[in-house]
């Protein structure tokens, strides 16, 4: 038999416009074996079964008692389905999922293996949500969104073949979606439901003869002014404007309150006894009712208690309505396969019905018997949870961690070449939405699109420099809470460090430069007090088409206290009137030392020649800079103007 939960809380629907963002938000789940809860600071809590990571604690491993998902922070409405689970985001209607990823019902584009840790699935604006049984369902912007099995038209699609990723049916007065077994239902803005999936025992609520489906959404004749719906096992619950409710479906264990009238009914049909109902949820076979005086009704099966009364004999069902002892001030409930839950107005939770696994919370479990019967029909708080509820205005989110990862320091390229870019997001619990690459020479400046993967949170991006420079590289993310994060740091092997690229154009001729600058003091770091003239000389070129500068290249520099001897050049940039030189070399007599020379030529830049000296050890720090404590992009200022000699850029 297939088992599923079909939740729904004490939100309302009223009636919106075509299109428009729904409220049909639920502050707990109930799935086959696990429960959900959502506490009002936007956080999510699982607990029970956990085969396919549904808790999303990443994890296989089941818990007892409730703990924290992973990742998720800034919610607003959770379900449960059979071993999955879904939540939406706040800010931006955002849906996640987790758990078996069986059938494509993650909507991830997986169709097996497990997820443990909630993934967003590409849908925002979503105001309605539904986890079933390896399928799932939404609505966002006028839309039916639903991935997942499809067996039996359950997506509504017109077709019955599977979907690993969301399909998009157009549905503009849709307000709130539920999903049972193999069967799906809607409300519509103006009180009317639609039905489609198997209609093997009249859930759909009208004939479908010769065929046993529908695989497109369709009017149920008969119900209006409906308020709230839920879709159960093989079942279906509808809630009228005036506090009526009425069910139809398979009634085998009496979950259509109205006696063990026979196997099926194809009508919507008023549940006697019942008034001034708020909210209903329906179950794999058993249904409940919350009344507006904070009390639970319930009927069906009750084999495990989730009726809130244990039966070993007969037909192991209540064929009426029947009161819930033990649980007042009610304000939301969930109905899962064989376990019921409610929040009293306090935000706790409390629990009855089948716990095998400990999906009431309760830290223990309560094994069933050789019948496949066994529960706790007595309603019990779920421990160590409170708080739990809707949010009541608008809640944050902490922001995810961006990272720039490539490419490296020391990354030289020719001009129009393609630059990979790539970069990582971690932690929060937002989600990247959109990322921009940008990038700073001291004369250009330019930006490229990046490419976020919802699935891993990686971002990437190609650029082609057509200028050379050396441009620091900045990332530019906007994530679901509306945060903007900006890194302009790598990640390398020895932690992190500035990030640019450095672009050369061998064709843009080569520098020659000598004479004498003024050493200031504090430029040496091993002896600061010394100051005076210091000599240089260089000369760095490209030949042919060669990646490094070849041919004539040397630089040497002399100082009190210094006297530098370059080894290699790695790279030469040339952009207008500035070069810079990058290579390595010796220090007083010793070697693993590297140098940065920033020059200006005068005669094209405009004004005095002007080079700044940057010496670092093998670590990267800085032993001797004639401009000292200024980023490497900027500009050599007046004291590094030359004292004697020149700086020219040759074509």
């Amino acid at each position: 038999m297939r088992l599923i939960s079909a939740i729904l809380g004490v939100a309302l629907l009223s009636t919106v416009a075509p299109g428009a963002f729904a409220t049909d938000y639920k502050p707990i789940g109930a799935g086959t074996t696990h429960s959900l809860a959502l506490k009002t600071d936007g956080s999510v809590w699982a607990w029970g079964q956990n085969n396919f990571g549904q808790l999303g604690n990443g994890s296989l491993i089941d818990s007892l008692v409730p703990a924290q998902v992973q990742g998720l922070c800034g919610m607003t409405g959770v379900s449960a389905g059979n071993g999955i689970s879904a939540g939406v985001r706040q800010s931006n209607g955002e849906v996640l999922t987790w758990g078996s990823q069986t059938y494509g019902a993650l909507g991830n584009g997986a169709v097996s293996g497990n997820l443990s840790l909630p993934t967003a699935i590409g849908i925002t604006g979503a105001g309605s949500l539904s986890a079933a049984n390896s399928f799932g369902l939404a609505l966002s912007g006028g839309n039916l969104e639903s991935w997942g099995l499809n067996d039996y038209g359950q997506l509504g699609d017109g077709s019955t073949t599977n979907a690993a990723n969301p399909v998009t049916i157009p549905q503009p007065t849709f307000i709130s979606v539920s999903g049972g077994n193999s069967h799906s239902i809607a409300l519509a803005s103006d009180g009317t439901i639609f039905t489609w999936g198997l209609n093997e025992y009249g859930q759909l609520g009208y004939s479908t003869a010769p065929s046993n489906y529908a695989a497109s959404p369709t009017l149920v004749n008969g119900p209006t002014n409906i308020t709230a719906i839920a879709a159960g096992g093989d079942h279906c619950l509808a809630l009228a404007a005036d506090g009526k409710v009425l069910a139809w479906g398979k009634n085998d264990r009496g979950q259509l309150g109205r006696g063990f009238e026979g196997g099926i009914s194809n009508v919507p049909t008023e549940v006697p006894g019942l008034s001034n109902v708020v909210a209903i949820a329906a179950g794999n076979a058993h249904s409940l009712a919350l009344t507006a005086d904070g009390n639970v009704y319930a009927w069906g099966h009750t084999a495990f208690g989730q009726c809130g009364f244990y039966d070993i004999n007969g037909p192991y069902g209540l064929s009426s309505p029947t009161l819930v002892s033990g649980v007042s001030n009610v304000v939301a409930i969930a109905a899962g396969q064989g376990h019921s839950l409610a929040v009293e107005d306090d935000g706790t939770v409390w629990g009855w019905g089948r716990n095998d696994y400990g999906q009431l919370g309760r830290g223990t479990v309560t094994p069933l018997n050789n019948l496949y019967i066994g529960g706790e029909p007595v309603p019990a708080q779920v421990q160590d949870l409170s708080g739990v509820g809707l949010p009541t205005g608008p809640i944050g989110g902490a922001a995810p961690t961006v990272a720039i990862t490539g490419p490296q320091p020391e990354s030289v390229y020719k001009v129009n070449t393609p630059v990979t870019l790539s970069g990582t997001s971690t932690g929060g619990c937002q989600s990247i939405v959109s990322a921009l690459w940008s990038f700073q020479s001291p004369s250009a400046s330019s930006s490229a699109t990046a490419t976020v993967d919802q699935n891993t949170g990686d971002i990437s991006g190609t650029y082609a420099f057509t200028q050379a420079g050396v441009y620091d590289v900045k990332l530019i993310a906007s994530d679901s809470g509306n945060n903007q994060i900006v890194t302009d740091t790598v990640q390398t092997p020895n932690g992190p460090a500035n990030a640019y690229v450095v672009v050369y154009d061998p064709a843009a001729g080569y520098v020659t430069g000598s004479g004498w600058i003024t050493s200031p003091a504090g430029a040496y770091v091993a002896s600061p007090g010394l100051h005076g003239p210091g000599l240089f000389v260089f000369a760095s070129r490209y030949r042919g088409d060669n990646a490094t500068p070849s041919g004539d290249r040397t630089f040497n520099y002399v100082t009190l206290g210094v006297v530098f001897n370059s080894t290699d050049m790695e790279w030469l940039v040339i952009s207008g009137g500035r070069v810079q030189i990058k290579g390595s070399g010796k220090l007083n007599g010793n070697a693993g030392y590297s140098y940065l020379l920033t020059g200006i030529d005068g005669s094209i830049a405009g004004g005095k020649d002007k080079l700044r000296i940057k010496i670092m050890n093998a670590s990267g720090d800085v032993v001797y800079d004639n401009q000292m404590g200024q980023p490497d992009s900027s500009t050599p200022d007046s004291t590094t103007q030359l004292k004697l000699g020149n700086i020219r850029i040759h074509s």
